[in-house]
């Protein structure tokens, strides 16, 4: 998604990742595409939450079933610009919470919120 929203027109892209193999790859990935700034960070995603900025774009796929989503989505919602977007990719199974939009597409989920 990170890809896709710099060939869209972001001046930057931030990964997040604390998956050392993950992030080698995404990062060389990045060396064959022409586009904005990227920025790796190879961190656990809420380490990283607690001194960031804030976006106007936010997509998260953590591993199905290994995180609590609701208290992960409340710390990345403070980190969302004004007109801002939250995307969280997840299970089909999951129940929607804080009045997320939702899209199904086979065995996964999309949920979604706009500031």
């Amino acid at each position: 998604m990170g890809f896709e929203a710099g060939s869209r027109g972001a001046s930057l892209v931030t990964f997040v990742d604390q998956h050392k193999k993950t992030m080698e790859l995404i990062r060389s990935n990045s060396c064959r595409l022409v586009g904005p700034s990227y920025s790796f960070i190879s961190s656990d995603v809420f380490s990283y939450l607690r001194k960031a900025k804030s976006y106007d774009l936010i997509f998260a796929d953590p591993p199905y079933g290994k995180y609590e989503l609701e208290p992960m989505t409340k710390v990345i919602l403070e980190h969302l610009n004004n007109k801002g977007r939250f995307i969280l990719e997840c299970d089909k199974g999951q129940e929607p919470f804080l009045n997320a939009n939702v899209s199904n597409y086979g065995q996964t989920r999309i949920l979604y919120w706009s500031n």
